[in-house]
């Protein structure tokens, strides 16, 4: 039996443009009107926590397949949907105008990359990078 309160959340956040809801880490995701999606970051982002909102998102949102991937169209950057908040883009098409990128890791840093568009995951391994007691 669904939850009504998840399918009124979900359906709430799809009919208002700028809605959104929490994600499994407390990230809140915002759907947006060309099938993207913004994660909201806080200030004190943690890039693996900001794929794993993208990745369950698209699990329990979006019904994706875990071997499905995540792409991010938009590095960090001033939300589009939330005046003062920084937000991440991504889909679960590859967008026709970004060139993919082999790897989600920032050769500069050697952390995870929430700036370069393109870069990719599967659902299954955005769960990876999801704290233990959040994995769906």
């Amino acid at each position: 039996m669904l939850n009504k309160t998840k399918v009124l959340a979900v359906v709430a956040a799809l009919a208002l443009p700028g809605a959104g809801y929490g994600s499994g880490v407390g990230y809140s995701v915002v759907p947006l009107t060309d099938g993207t999606f913004e994660v909201l970051i806080p200030a004190e982002r943690d890039p693996s926590e900001t794929w794993c909102a993208a990745g369950d998102h698209a699990l329990r949102y979006l019904d994706a397949a875990r071997t499905s991937r995540v792409f991010l169209v938009r590095g960090v950057g001033p939300s589009t949907t939330t005046a003062g908040r920084n937000a991440v883009t991504f889909s679960l098409d590859q967008p026709a105008d970004v060139v993919p990128v082999r790897g989600i890791f920032d050769p500069s840093n050697l952390f995870l990359t929430l700036r370069r568009e393109g870069a990719s995951l599967s659902v299954s391994h955005t769960q990876n990078l999801c704290p233990p007691n959040t994995r769906p």
